[in-house]
């Protein structure tokens, strides 16, 4: 997945989507909204309305806190917790005499997975 700053509620919007793998369009109908709108307020053209700010919120299991703010991404931390420790991969290796552990977390397990 590519860097996106999340310094807006469209960037936070189509951080969601990539996360989940959608095309805006998938992402409109799955939040039933028209790609038109939906594609307006992920390029920040039109404000988001709260009613739609909760449905995204409800459909993908992230706290409303993080689309309006950027914090708290997800409503319940000590279940996500528990699906990072259960999920998470372990890579042992050795580069230049140094162990190197690495964790591969897939993040869209974690979003509304």
């Amino acid at each position: 997945m590519d860097y996106i700053e999340l310094d807006s509620i469209g960037s936070r919007l189509k951080f969601m989507r990539k996360s989940k793998g959608l095309s805006q369009r998938e992402m409109a109908d799955m939040i039933d909204m028209s790609f038109a709108s939906y594609r307006r307020y992920e390029l920040n053209e039109n404000a988001v309305p709260h009613t739609v700010l909760e449905r995204i919120s409800k459909k993908f299991k992230i706290s409303l806190d993080f689309l309006v703010s950027g914090k708290d991404l997800l409503q319940n931390k000590n279940e996500v917790i528990t699906l990072v420790r259960q999920n998470t991969q372990f890579e042992t290796k050795i580069d230049n005499g140094d162990m190197v552990i690495t964790a591969r977390i897939p993040l869209h397990k974690y979003i509304g997975a």
